[in-house]
């Protein structure tokens, strides 16, 4: 039970962290209506899956076909994407 607290625990900081560092908008930090109602619903040993997306200018489809187009070598289109995602947020 108190590994899945604290992997629940996780899930919640991670998804909180990935907010913070990938939103530039005046939503950043803001849960949806929907995952609010739902936690306050759940036990506390009781886990949601929950997606990030990002929000910002980059579209991450248009990205990878870039990417994939200039870079032959995987390790150089990750870099390049960190960069890139770095640059937007």
């Amino acid at each position: 039970m108190t590994n899945r607290i604290a992997t629940l625990f996780m899930v919640i900081i991670v998804t909180i962290g990935g907010l913070a560092l990938w939103t530039a908008t005046a939503d950043a930090g803001r849960i949806e209506p929907n995952l609010e109602q739902s936690l306050s619903q759940m036990a506390p040993d009781q886990l949601i899956p929950v997606m990030i997306r990002p929000v910002g200018t980059t579209v991450g489809s248009v990205l990878k076909k870039e990417l994939a187009r200039t870079y032959a070598k995987r390790s150089d289109r990750h870099r390049a994407a960190v960069t890139t995602l770095k640059a937007t947020a």
